[in-house]
């Protein structure tokens, strides 16, 4: 059985820019990050690892396994994923368990354990065909709940979140306001996500196609309120995001 590379591209912006009046922040705690090879891990919060990896039965349909400790492998759905971007990631909720979030035919899906351990239906977010630089995203708050950003077939970006820890996903909103976008730019799914000590999320975005090696890069938008609608993007260049 072949095993097919799985990355998080919008991963890979983290740690670069700081949101402003940022609080010390936990939230990419429990959730999935790329290591050495094709998996992704979720290191859970009360220790030890969660595997996942995209496999390829020579057949050109991939579907997505899962390992914890060092038990054997299980398939996690049979729900194809790709064929050309998987944006595999995953995350621990509040109550232990695990959730794991991919792309099929451009389209966003999830999948949730039960709390005996059994993967439970494969579900749409019904944002329609994902760019492939549009996510998925996964940032977990101060309370435990998790919010989702990625692209939608607009190439917008959109924002879902639990509304409550650990519960069923929200309706979505999209943050699709601008100061000064550039003509014909869209912005990547955020790579950054922190939340401020009043409760709102700031995320960080970094301009398609960019180098991402110059401030004028990357962009931030602030929640209005937790939990709530967003503000217009800004350019961290004019406003200064670090």
């Amino acid at each position: 059985m072949r095993v097919l590379v799985v990355g998080i591209a919008s991963l890979l912006a983290a740690g670069i820019v700081a949101a402003p009046n940022a609080v010390a922040d936990t939230g990419l705690e429990c959730l999935g990050q790329p290591v050495s090879g094709p998996h992704v891990s979720v290191t859970r919060c009360g220790g030890g690892v969660e595997e996942f990896e995209v496999r390829d039965s020579g057949t050109s349909h991939a579907t997505i396994w899962h390992r914890g400790g060092a038990g054997d492998w299980e398939q996690v759905t049979d729900h194809y994923v790709g064929p050309k971007d998987w944006g595999l990631t995953a995350a621990e909720d509040v109550d232990g368990t695990l959730e794991v979030f991919a792309v099929f035919q451009g389209g966003l899906f999830h999948v949730r354990q039960d709390r005996d351990g059994h993967w439970g239906r494969t579900e749409e977010f019904g944002i329609g065909k994902i760019p492939y630089f549009g996510g998925p995203f996964v940032y977990r708050e101060f309370d435990g709940r998790l919010d989702l950003f990625s692209s939608d077939s607009n190439d917008r970006i959109v924002h879902i979140l639990q509304e409550v820890p650990g519960g069923e996903w929200g309706s979505k909103r999209a943050l699709d306001q601008f100061q000064n976008l550039p003509p014909n730019r869209v912005l990547t799914a955020p790579g950054k996500v922190r939340q401020l000590p009043d409760g709102r999320l700031d995320a960080v975005a970094i301009l398609w196609g960019s180098s991402g090696s110059a401030p004028e890069d990357y962009w931030h938008a602030v929640q209005l309120t937790p939990h709530g609608d967003w503000g217009a993007w800004q350019a961290c260049a004019s406003i200064g995001c670090d």
